[in-house]
C-alpha cells in the first residue's frame, strides 16, 4: 500500500534507540496484540487497528473480549475496530494513518502487525509443476506436493493447522523421519497448544470452545479460578479457565485467560492426548500445590 516503506516490523521495532510516544499498530494477531502490552507496559500510548470485529481469530471469542477489555481499561490500549488502512503518508509531526473512513490520526511510529504471507511467487513454482493457491502450497497427508520428490512445509503449506514455530518443526521431524524411512505412516498433528502473551496471558489446546459450544457431542465447563477451591497466587481478578469433554468424559480441549494461563494449559496437554484415566491421575502424580493442576484434577 501507498507508505509502506514507513512501516516498523516485528524485526526493526528492536532496533529502536528511542522509545516513542504514540504508535500505531496494524494487525492484532499474535505479533500485534503482544507488541501492544509491551509497548504500553514501557509507557507508549498504543493505538490497535483491527480489520475484523475481532482480534485473535483463533483463540475462545469470550476471552478474547475479556482480553480486550482487560486492554483498554488497565493498560489504556485505543482499538480501532473493522477498519483496512488503505495509506500511511510522512507528517511534520509523524506518520498519518489513512483508512476508507478517513485520517485514523497521527503517529510517532507504525507497525505493519498485518502478517506475513508465503512468498510463493519468487519460487516459480509453475516450472516445477508445484500446485498452490494464495493460502500456500498445496500438499498431501506426507507432506508432498503435486510434483514428484518435491516437499513443502512451515508457514508456506496451506493447511488447517496453526501456522506455529512449533507445528513447522513437528513437520521438519516427520519429513525428516520419511525420508530416511524411519516412518510410512501418514503426518498426524498431536495436541497443539498456542499462546498470546499479552497480559494477561491466552492460552489454548485441543477442540476449540466455539466450535465445540456448536456441536451437542461436546460438553464445556466453565471455571472462575479466582474464586474458592481454585485461587492461587498469581491469578487475577478476572481469572477464566474453560474445559471441553467428549461423550465419554475425556478432556478433548481447553482454554484459558489468565496471567498463567501457558504453564497450566501445557500441563493439561499430556492428559488430552495420552488420554489420561483420571483416576490413574490422582493414583500417580501429586502436582505442585496450589497451581492449577493440582486444583483441577478431580475434574479431568
Amino acid at each position: 500500500m501507498p507508505g509502506h516503506e514507513y512501516l516498523l516490523t516485528s524485526t526493526n521495532l528492536f532496533e529502536l534507540e528511542d522509545t516513542p510516544k504514540n504508535v500505531a499498530i496494524i494487525g492484532s494477531g499474535y505479533v500485534g496484540m503482544e507488541f501492544a502490552t509491551l509497548l504500553s507496559a514501557a509507557g507508549v500510548k498504543v493505538t490497535v487497528i483491527v480489520r475484523s470485529g475481532q482480534p485473535l481469530e483463533g483463540f475462545y471469542s469470550q476471552h478474547v473480549h475479556q482480553l480486550v477489555d482487560e486492554m483498554k481499561n488497565s493498560l489504556g490500549i485505543n482499538f480501532i475496530f473493522n477498519t483496512n488502512v488503505t495509506a500511511v503518508t510522512e507528517a511534520q509531526t509523524g506518520y498519518e494513518v489513512q483508512s476508507a473512513n478517513g485520517n485514523l490520526g497521527t503517529f510517532d511510529k507504525v507497525i505493519n502487525a498485518s502478517g506475513r504471507v508465503p512468498e510463493i511467487n519468487a519460487l516459480k513454482l509453475d516450472n516445477a509443476g508445484v500446485e498452490y493457491s494464495n493460502r500456500g502450497i498445496k500438499v498431501d497427508k506426507y507432506l508432498t506436493t503435486s510434483a514428484n520428490n518435491i516437499y513443502a512445509m512451515g508457514d508456506i503449506v496451506d493447511k488447517t493447522a496453526p501456522a506455529l514455530t512449533s507445528t513447522a518443526q513437528f513437520e521438519a521431524d516427520y519429513l525428516s523421519a520419511l525420508l530416511t524411512n524411519k516412518t510410512t505412516e501418514p503426518l498426524r498433528y498431536p495436541v497443539i497448544g498456542t499462546v498470546t502473551f499479552t497480559f494477561p496471558q491466552l492460552a489454548q489446546a485441543g477442540i476449540s470452545i466455539d466450535k465445540a459450544k456448536e456441536d451437542s457431542n461436546y460438553s464445556i465447563k466453565d471455571i472462575d479460578i479466582t474464586q474458592g477451591d481454585f485461587f492461587y497466587a498469581g491469578t487475577d481478578d478476572h481469572a477464566r479457565l474453560s474445559l471441553v469433554f467428549d461423550k465419554q468424559n475425556h478432556l478433548v480441549g481447553a482454554a484459558e485467560i489468565s496471567q498463567t494461563a501457558v504453564d497450566d494449559i501445557n500441563a493439561l496437554i499430556p492428559v488430552m492426548a495420552i488420554n489420561v484415566d483420571p483416576e490413574v491421575w490422582k493414583e500417580k502424580m501429586i502436582m505442585a500445590f496450589p497451581g492449577l493442576a493440582y486444583k483441577i484434577r478431580t475434574l479431568i
